[in-house]
């Protein structure tokens, strides 16, 4: 794909989500409750992997490195700070599987 056609994709896509879905793919302005370090120094020994915490919600923000999708799973590598963290969602806990697929 030319550097040309992969702009005109992508700002289709953009367009599409602002137009048709109602969807802001750039918001301003979002809350961060921990930096990644402070995440993960207060969370690593708390959970073990693959296990979660289901009554703690925590805001976290980075740039995302990596997505890759595995059936009804996502994981998305993070990074900021110097630190790395890898999120996995799940379709099963997510809002809606509508919603799922635009995440």
């Amino acid at each position: 794909m030319s550097p040309n056609e992969y702009f005109a994709n992508r700002t289709a896509v953009v367009t599409r989500m602002e137009n048709e879905e109602g969807v802001n793919p750039y918001p301003h302005k979002f809350v961060v409750d921990l930096r990644l370090p402070e995440y993960v120094e207060q969370y690593a020994d708390a959970v073990e992997a693959g296990s979660s915490l289901e009554d703690v919600t925590v805001s976290i923000a980075g740039r995302v490195n990596s997505k890759r999708g595995q059936g009804k799973m996502i994981f998305y590598d993070l990074v900021g700070d110097g630190a790395k963290v890898q999120v996995m969602s799940q379709l099963n806990t997510y809002e809606s599987e509508e919603g799922f697929k635009y995440i």
